[in-house]
């Protein structure tokens, strides 16, 4: 997954999260499950994960390109 489809998908769970965090009908758990969800979005975002962001830019920098 490249790193604009990665932050594209950090920010829709992020949008859910908040929708979750402002909805009158919450259920008193809720609170406990959103860390997976923030953990989740996370991964994705290619800021947390520079490194990962970094190596696709390494492999697609190596790719040869033939010009004809």
């Amino acid at each position: 997954m490249g790193a604009v489809s990665s932050l594209e998908k950090s920010r829709q769970i992020r949008n859910l999260i908040k929708h979750i965090e402002l909805s009158d009908n919450k259920s008193p758990d809720i609170d406990n499950w959103l860390a997976w969800p923030e953990r989740v979005a996370d991964d994705y975002d290619p800021m947390h994960n520079l490194g990962r962001l970094l190596k696709e830019h390494d492999e697609i920098a190596e790719t040869p390109r033939y010009i004809l």
